[in-house]
């Protein structure tokens, strides 16, 4: 793959996960969670979505590799893949 980045997956589906994590981790210690879903639960939550942004962030860099409109076009789509999958989670654990 000829991409803007050679990385491979599983380096972007940890970046993912873990700038997410990372994130939740300071609002769960801040005491900005929910108090219907346990902090670990919030937490496995932005793991995944995490993964699942950090997957389509390497699944579209060869559209990113393109540039002009086309890095837009593949930034704006993880972007909402990972929002995507968030409210999916959110959904889930809430039920």
């Amino acid at each position: 793959m000829s991409g803007v980045h050679e990385a491979p997956l599983k380096v972007r589906v940890f970046q993912g996960a873990a700038m997410a994590t990372a994130v939740m981790a300071f609002r769960v210690a801040g005491g900005f969670g929910s108090r219907r879903v346990p902090p670990w639960m919030a937490i496995l939550t932005m793991v995944i979505a995490g993964g699942a942004g950090g997957a389509a962030y390497y699944a579209l860099d060869g559209l990113r590799a393109r540039g002009d409109g086309f890095k837009t076009l593949a930034n704006v789509l993880s972007l909402l893949t990972y929002a995507f999958v968030v409210i999916v989670c959110a959904f889930v654990v809430s039920r």
